[in-house]
């Protein structure tokens, strides 16, 4: 019997893909997305929203003075709804400043 648990994988054949050309489009089309599905559904625009709302949320900070941020992310499920924004503790009030800042921005 071994003192430490050890995971031992068995060997499998995984798929390959060849790529054997990457193109662009000068005029790209676009897909449409599918739009009111709840959390827990998958839903083609959960990821954009999240990134665009975090970026958002990184300017909006930047635009009304609130310097030292580290790192904005926006919760999968509500995109827009829940941040999680983490800064550098320089002065007491600064989380409420930072909260202020995203919510009253217009």
């Amino acid at each position: 019997m071994e003192d430490i648990p050890v995971i031992r994988r068995v060997a499998s054949r995984k798929p390959v893909i060849e790529v054997k050309c990457i193109t662009q489009r000068n005029d790209p089309i676009y897909r449409p997305t599918l739009e009111g599905l709840g959390p827990g559904h998958p839903n083609e625009d959960g990821t954009p929203i999240q990134v665009s709302s975090s970026a958002n949320a990184w300017n909006v900070l930047e635009k009304t003075g609130v310097s030292g941020a580290i790192d904005v992310y926006a919760l999968p499920p509500s995109a827009v709804a829940t941040l999680v924004i983490k800064i550098k503790k320089i002065y007491l009030g600064r989380a409420e400043q930072a909260a202020m800042g995203v919510w009253g921005y217009t």
